[in-house]
């Protein structure tokens, strides 16, 4: 896992209720990430990997979908014997808008999700990639 930069929000706590807003501990995203999607790639061959969908219907900031992304990144610079930090924006932009989705009611929630998913892409990037078609507002 890499120690990038992540943005979080904090709502209001009768905001939090009346939404059913929760903010899941990374001990527990991390955990419950290993226990699926790292699960899932020891299981399948690369080709099956390149179209897998992942999606998280309550995405808030976006923990769930960052730690995926960081197992996917990680899977990816395997397979080329890589490290991860050798994967260029060309390597890590498209599992990141083919293979990462997320909806919340929350448009800020939306927005920071959005912005934690491309620090995670960008290092050295100029222009960033929309990703309105990725993560989006709504009741799932």
């Amino acid at each position: 896992m890499t120690s990038e930069p992540t943005i979080e929000i904090t709502a209001k706590k009768q905001r939090r209720k009346e939404y059913g807003i929760y903010y899941t501990p990374k001990f527990v995203t991390t955990y419950i990430v290993k226990e699926t999607v790292v699960r899932f790639l020891q299981e399948r061959n690369h080709g099956e990997i390149r179209n897998i969908k992942i999606l998280d219907p309550a995405c808030g900031s976006g923990s769930f979908l960052i730690r995926a992304y960081d197992e996917l990144l990680s899977y990816h610079a395997y397979q080329q014997g890589k490290s991860v930090s050798e994967l260029d924006q060309r390597e890590r932009l498209p599992i990141l808008t083919n293979n990462i989705f997320g909806v919340d009611l929350d448009m800020q929630a939306v927005e920071i999700a959005r912005l934690n998913l491309l620090l995670r892409t960008l290092a050295r990037r100029e222009t960033l990639p929309s990703l309105a078609d990725n993560i989006r507002q709504g009741n799932s």
